[in-house]
Order: structure tokens, then C-alpha cells, then sequence
């Protein structure tokens, strides 16, 4: 019987490094739908699952959100919450964000904002929670 699936190794074989939530940042997979102006979607990683948001993230991309949230939250492991193709953030998407966090807490799943715009930076400052999330920067 294989014990290993309790924990991921501490390195990733082709980068070196993971994030604090056991997933390489480097180790992304391109998103599906790059040619799209916006939105978010959820992608299965070895030790998680990776949510991309880029664009104009606002309400019209709720039901993506939920999507991306189900998906999320149904697998094992950490989330990486990737926004460093995200041009401009409105209340929603930023309540869509926190609402991972909030849930992972729940669940007691790691989830990790990588690479914020200075945008969303601020919001989170604004709102009380700058280092209250767990934030990363890829090598990218």
C-alpha cells in the first residue's frame, strides 16, 4: 500500500520550489480559454487545484466563479489562487477571492493568492485583511 499521498515532497523535480500550499507555481498548466477577454476557471493540479482569474474580474463572471469555488473546494489539497493576468478587480471579485479563503479555513484547505496586482493589493488593505491572506510570487 502506498503511503505517499499523505503529504506532497517538499521540492518540485522540475522547478525546485512549491507554494505553501504543496502545488508548484511553476507547474501551471496554460489556461484553456486564453483567448478570452476575462474570466475565471479552475484546473487540476498533482496536489490541488490551481483558480485562474484574468481580465475585467467582476459579476458578470459570477456563475464562472461558482464553478471554479465547486470544483475547488471538491478536490483534495491546496488551492492557488493565480490573479497575475488580472487587469482590474471589482467588490465581487474580490468577495469571490475571499469566499475561497473562507472556505478552505472551513474545509482546512490551504489556499495561497499568487501574484495580486497592485490593485488588488490595496483592496485587500483597504478591507482590513493585507496579511491576513496567504500570499505568494511565482518565478515567472
Amino acid at each position: 500500500m502506498d503511503d505517499d499521498l499523505s503529504e506532497p515532497d517538499d521540492q518540485c523535480e522540475r522547478h525546485g520550489a512549491r507554494s505553501a500550499v504543496g502545488v508548484c507555481l511553476d507547474c501551471a498548466p496554460v489556461p484553456p480559454h486564453a483567448d478570452l477577454p476575462s474570466g475565471v476557471d479552475a484546473a487540476d493540479l498533482e496536489h490541488g487545484t490551481l483558480v485562474r482569474l484574468w481580465g475585467e474580474v467582476d459579476e458578470g463572471l459570477r456563475e464562472q466563479a461558482s464553478r471554479a469555488m465547486a470544483h475547488a473546494m471538491a478536490r483534495p489539497g491546496g488551492v492557488v489562487i493565480d490573479t497575475s493576468e488580472v487587469e482590474l478587480i471589482d467588490s465581487s471579485g474580490l468577495a469571490f477571492i475571499l469566499q475561497l479563503f473562507r472556505s478552505g479555513a472551513e474545509e482546512g484547505t490551504p489556499v495561497v493568492l499568487r501574484d495580486p496586482p497592485d490593485l488588488l493589493l490595496d483592496m485587500l488593505d483597504l478591507v482590513g485583511l493585507a496579511g491576513r491572506v496567504t500570499v505568494e510570487f511565482s518565478s515567472r
